[in-house]
C-alpha cells in the first residue's frame, strides 16, 4: 500500500513538471519508475544491481495490482495538493483513513 501511495506521489510530480500529453502511458510509467529507483538509491535502500532489479519488480507489481490503485490515486492527490514526500505524509494518511473507517462503522 505504501509503495503504491509513494508511486502516486511521484506520478503527481511527473505530471506537474512534464507535459504528459507528449508522453504515452509507457513513457510516463517509465519516468515514475526511474525516479522511484533513483530516490531509493539516494536513500541507500538500493546498493546493488540485484536490489535495483528486485525494487523495480516490486514497484511494477504495486502499479499493476488493481487492489492498490486507490492508494496510488490517493498518493497522486496528496502529491498534487501538498507537494510532500511519501514518508512525511504516510502516517497522517493512515490516521485519516483509520478515522474515516471508524466513523463509517458507527
Amino acid at each position: 500500500m505504501f509503495c503504491a501511495f509513494k508511486l502516486g506521489l511521484i506520478e503527481a510530480k511527473v505530471r506537474v513538471y512534464a507535459d504528459m500529453s507528449l508522453m504515452n502511458n509507457d513513457r510516463g510509467l517509465e519516468n515514475v519508475l526511474l525516479i522511484a529507483g533513483f530516490a531509493a538509491i539516494k536513500d541507500g535502500q538500493i546498493r546493488s544491481e540485484a536490489e535495483a532489479d528486485a525494487y523495480s519488480a516490486y514497484c511494477l507489481e504495486a502499479l499493476n495490482d488493481s487492489s492498490l490503485e486507490w492508494f496510488r490515486k490517493c498518493g497522486m492527490f496528496w502529491g498534487a495538493t501538498t507537494g510532500a514526500r511519501a514518508g512525511e505524509v504516510w502516517g497522517e494518511f493512515e490516521d485519516r483513513v483509520i478515522a474515516a473507517m471508524a466513523k463509517e462503522r458507527r
